[in-house]
């Protein structure tokens, strides 16, 4: 189940947290648009410490204070056992490892079924 393991669409992440569950204390939201600045929001007001956003392209949206940007960086790998633990960021040749509880998709979304 993914929010055993930490990982979670966009949709999932700020339903559950809306819901009174806190997905962790420093989560990673990967996208730079209106949804990952809500979904930010969301966290922060939820009792998140702070909020990292990682978003290859750029960032479009304003993201709430509280939050860490990686703008022109990847995920390379997320890294745990029973729950992410972290993530290595990739630009380049250069790595970085974020220590994180929770992932949030919030990039690339693709309608499950289409009308």
């Amino acid at each position: 189940m993914a929010s055993e393991s930490g990982v979670l669409p966009v949709s999932a992440a700020v339903h559950l947290t809306e819901s009174g569950v806190l997905l962790g204390h420093n989560p990673l939201v990967v996208g730079g648009g209106a949804d990952a600045a809500h979904c930010a929001q969301v966290l922060l007001r939820a009792g998140a410490t702070s909020v990292a956003v990682v978003s290859p392209v750029g960032v479009n949206a304003p993201m709430p204070a509280g939050t860490h940007s990686y703008v022109g960086w990847s995920i390379d790998r997320i890294e745990g056992t029973a729950r992410v633990a972290s993530v290595v960021l990739a630009r380049g040749s250069a790595r970085e490892r974020v220590l994180t509880d929770a992932v949030v998709l919030a990039a690339g979304r693709v309608p499950a079924r289409a009308s």
